[in-house]
């Protein structure tokens, strides 16, 4: 994973700036294509029957489908955020509880 650091956002609180009144902007880059990447290669090595996919990210969707197509059950787990039908479709199991149902 790669971790990039876009410029500072400027926040004006008064006259004088300082370290305070700027707030890095950090994302994550490159992450998908490398949980895809697993995918591919779980389900072509047969490592696994099932892989479990917890997001709501619809850019799942193809690598979703080529373990499916190589035999490996996909269950999805959306944690109860509200995702598009597209991933749910995609999937042989979904589980959408919460966060707080799956931690009692």
């Amino acid at each position: 994973m790669e971790v990039k650091k876009r410029g500072d956002k400027k926040v004006i609180k008064g006259e004088e700036l300082g370290d305070d009144d700027f707030v890095p902007e950090i994302i994550q880059k490159g992450v998908d294509i490398k949980i895809g990447l697993d995918i591919a290669w779980i389900s072509l090595e047969k490592i696994a029957q099932r892989i479990v996919l917890i997001t709501g990210d619809s850019d799942f969707v193809p690598a979703m489908k080529f373990a499916r197509r190589n035999g490996i059950q996909v269950m999805l787990a959306t944690l109860g955020h509200g995702v598009k039908e597209e991933l749910k479709n995609n999937a042989d199991f979904l589980v959408e509880v919460g966060l707080k149902e799956i931690m009692k």
